[in-house]
């Protein structure tokens, strides 16, 4: 049976910024319950993605940082350097195929218990962690907001280092309040 002509747009080159994925079948990001604790199922899911034919595939939120971790909950991890080969194990696989790998960094500030790291959360005001746990994050200060850039600045150099086509930002889960304070911050004139 041929194909809806309706439909011919959806199997068309559409440009992302200076990337180009091949149709326009976008796995958004997504969690899945492997991340860095099952990664070679991590990696082969979305092999499968790529295989059958999507244009862009995407990692699920990975953790920019300890200082932001959701352990027992599996998410991927960018922490340091030593993340980057089953990033870049991901991204190759995407590759393989003609797809375009997309990575989502996040730091979920009150969003995270950090039941592995035991860092204190930190966020924009001091005040109970999203989660069920009784734990309290910590006002973030000015240090606090020049390292939470630097993380990010550091996670998206990887990322690229790792060979992903599109880096999100995850503003998600409290995220945008944080976001907007520290653009709210970074404005004021005092600071």
């Amino acid at each position: 049976m041929p194909r809806d002509p309706r439909y011919d747009i959806l199997f068309e080159p559409v440009k992302i910024g200076p990337v180009t994925a091949k149709n326009r079948f976008y796995q958004v990001p997504h969690c899945n319950g492997m991340g860095h604790v099952y990664p070679s199922s991590w990696v082969e899911m979305r092999r499968v993605k790529a295989e059958g034919g999507w244009g862009v595939i995407n990692t699920e939120e990975v953790e920019i940082s300890h200082t932001s971790e959701l352990s027992p909950i599996p998410e991927g991890r960018l922490w340091d350097d030593s993340d980057i080969p089953l990033l870049a194990r991901m991204a190759d696989a995407v590759h393989e195929y003609g797809a375009l790998a997309g990575i989502e960094l996040a730091h979920l500030g009150s969003g995270a218990a950090n039941n592995f790291s035991r860092e204190i959360p930190m966020g924009p005001s001091a005040r109970p962690i999203d989660l069920l746990e009784p734990i309290q994050t910590r006002a973030m200060d000015k240090a606090d907001i020049k390292a939470f850039r630097k993380m990010h600045v550091d996670a998206a150099i990887r990322s690229k280092q790792a060979g992903y086509d599109i880096v999100y930002v995850y503003c998600g889960h409290d995220m945008t309040t944080l976001v907007h304070f520290l653009s709210r911050r970074h404005d004021r004139s005092d600071e």
